[in-house]
């Protein structure tokens, strides 16, 4: 008795590339989504003179600052970082040094004193700066 010959589905080759096409679009998509071409696209740039005079009114808030490492103030043993960072603006008539709080998950940035960044911060319950995205200036 011969055998016959098996033939997969008619429709497996389609299949296939239909779901390369949406794999392919999705992951386009992905990357040209709005704020990526942009670091922090739409953040209002950190109110330094209003922060200094009271911080209250903008805890919880997010910001964008500008500033140089000044000195690494302490490492927590969770890899949580504090430094002062120097603070220039338009309302001061010299730079102001407030607290940045590095959280672990940006453990493997190199921050060193003197180093000029460009930070996305939320400013918290206690006054301090929690970055939550940084770059390099």
């Amino acid at each position: 008795m011969a055998r016959r010959r098996s033939t997969g589905s008619p429709l497996r080759p389609t299949l296939i590339g239909l779901a390369a096409l949406l794999l392919a679009g999705a992951l386009i998509a992905y990357v040209r989504r709005p704020g990526t071409e942009d670091f922090a696209a739409g953040s209002q740039p950190f109110p330094a003179r209003e922060f200094l005079d009271n911080f209250f009114g903008l805890r919880g808030n997010r910001y964008l600052v500008q500033g140089r490492i000044t000195e690494q103030l302490r490492f927590g043993a969770d890899r949580t970082r504090l430094f002062a960072l120097s603070v220039t603006d338009a309302a001061l008539t010299e730079p102001c040094e407030v607290g940045l709080l590095v959280p672990a998950s940006f453990g493997s940035l190199n921050i060193q004193t003197g180093q000029e960044f460009r930070i996305l911060v939320e400013v918290d319950q206690d006054g301090l700066l929690r970055a939550v995205e940084i770059k390099k200036a």
